[in-house]
């Protein structure tokens, strides 16, 4: 649900009621109102609740988007350190987000690390 991850610890003292709350954050009736206010729903089960919900006059456009992007859709292509890339620029652009450091370095820098 908006790209969280749930789990339970290991050294959870009661872990069957601890599971309670992620099924119910990623249930059907969650995502029903995830739909409802507009949201798109993560699992495919769900995500035809995200058109039911729109009004009926304004469903075409977002499916016509949907069908489209899906047609011409690309893989995206990564590289072998692909997981450093990501965590690199997730920390180059906290100095960017902070006003430490310009989004130009913050791009440049990982850039020059892991240029193929």
């Amino acid at each position: 649900m908006l790209g969280s991850g749930y789990g339970v610890s290991a050294t959870c003292p009661d872990r069957e009621a601890a599971l309670t709350v992620p099924v119910a954050l990623t249930g059907p009736e969650a995502l029903r109102v995830i739909a409802d206010n507009g949201g798109y729903p993560a699992r495919l089960d769900s995500q035809s609740l995200y058109f039911e919900a729109a009004p009926a006059e304004d469903r075409d456009m977002p499916t016509a988007t949907f069908e489209a992007g899906f047609e011409h859709a690309l893989p995206e292509k990564v590289n072998d350190q692909w997981a450093e890339v990501t965590t690199a620029m997730a920390n180059e652009l906290i100095t960017a987000y902070t006003g430490q450091g310009t989004t130009a370095d913050a791009l440049a820098n990982p850039r020059s690390r892991f240029a193929q």
